[in-house]
């Protein structure tokens, strides 16, 4: 089996028996398990093997901000507008979402950028907020 308790950071524990299942499954045999910046409230991880790669967010600050950072991010997809990372596991102890890696932007970055940012911002709703805290 995997070992995933190199997922002990400062302070902060992934919950080994959370992991195998899920991340055992979309990553395989483990070969990487880094810390990597991404966030200020939470831990993050680069966690690799032989089928795929993701990050993890642990630590998080309260019960449901996992998956309210989950719902968020399936309502950005929704829209067709801006890409994000799609996700894979929300649990009260940790967010695995696909691993984007950092890349040099091209030519047409910003234009792009600016034309997705206004698509999403064209975006409507019945109503006032959103349908859950979102923490952000």
């Amino acid at each position: 089996g995997n070992n995933f308790s190199a997922l002990d950071g400062p302070a902060v524990q992934i919950p080994a028996p959370h992991l195998p299942a899920q991340v055992g499954e979309l990553v395989g045999t483990l070969n990487h398990c880094d810390p990597i910046a991404g966030g200020d409230t939470c831990a993050a991880w680069y966690v690799s093997g032989n089928k795929g790669r993701c990050f993890i967010k642990s630590g998080a600050q309260a019960a449901t901000m996992f998956q309210s950072e989950a719902t968020s991010l399936a309502a950005l997809a929704a829209t067709n507008s801006i890409r994000v990372p799609q996700v894979h596991l929300a649990t009260p102890d940790l967010l695995v979402l696909e691993y984007i890696a950092p890349g040099t932007p091209g030519a047409n970055y910003w234009p792009e950028l600016a034309r997705q940012l206004a698509a999403l911002h064209q975006q409507t709703s019945a109503q006032f907020g959103f349908e859950c805290d979102n923490y952000c």
